[in-house]
């Protein structure tokens, strides 16, 4: 039996390798102690502390010091010209990318021949996107083909007016309909508000782009895969234990 640890470190040895880690937050999966690790993240450390300093989950004295800020710039731009790495992890953070097959494209120009993605994905159906749909492979086809860098109006209302918080024990109980839950929005017309004034605005607004399960992962990357989008190769897909609410997924940077 593999731990959540193992299942992230599958094909990664943080004590012999050079790593980086997107979005750990004040919860890294990879600690310094282990070996030579780098944070990113979208805000310098001390703009993240001020975001999350209302945020009773988080304790931002824990908050990793950040050492690359990626944002508007690519990962490339952000780490520096010819900085590689053997591996890359990021836990809960595919799901906000707005263009997943560009963000695939840009992790992989920072991987040396061989490296590693190591994604942690939360499975839909367990969690407070469960009234939602499954993203489609065209979903990612049209965001690449697009260069989006900002989250869809669309994205932005259904991740938003779907929410839907659900503790993922009760997700997995028998008979359990996603449809029963109350959602945080009651009324459509305050996203409809929020939406409005994103596009007067042009603001960004963080949100859950894409929405998975293991098999529809599995899918959707495929399908990337034979379009010649992607160099990974998928390694391993550690699929969504009994009363869990992520999955597992290794990909690979040919040698």
């Amino acid at each position: 039996m593999f731990n959540r640890a193992d299942k992230i470190r599958a094909l990664i040895d943080p004590a012999s390798q050079r790593g980086l880690e997107i979005g750990a937050l004040n919860s890294p999966a990879i600690y310094p102690s282990e070996g030579e690790v780098y944070y990113v993240d979208h805000l310098p450390t001390d703009e993240l502390k001020e975001k999350y300093s209302p945020d009773p989950n988080v304790n931002i004295e824990d908050i990793v010091p950040v050492d690359y800020v990626w944002g508007d710039r690519t990962l490339v731009e952000a780490v520096g010209q010819g900085v590689y790495f053997d591996y890359l992890v990021a836990s809960h953070v595919v799901e906000h990318v707005p263009d997943m097959i560009g963000w695939f494209g840009e992790i992989s120009a920072i991987l040396k021949p061989g490296g590693v993605l190591s994604l942690v994905i939360p499975d839909k159906r367990f969690t407070f996107d469960c009234q939602r749909n499954v993203s489609r492979a065209s979903e990612f086809i049209e965001a690449f083909l697009l260069k989006s860098r900002k989250p869809s109006l669309r994205q932005v209302f259904d991740s938003h007016y779907c929410s839907a918080p659900v503790e993922a024990g009760f997700a997995w109980s028998e008979g359990f309909q996603p449809t029963n839950l109350n959602n945080v929005h009651s009324h459509p017309q305050g996203v409809f508000d929020l939406c409005r004034k994103i596009l007067d605005e042009d603001l960004y607004l963080d949100s859950h782009c894409y929405t998975f399960t293991p098999e529809s992962f599995d899918e959707s990357f495929n399908c990337i895969l034979q379009l010649k989008l992607t160099d990974f190769e998928l390694m391993h897909l550690f699929p969504t234990e009994v009363n869990g609410m992520e999955f597992y997924v290794s990909l690979r940077k040919p040698l």
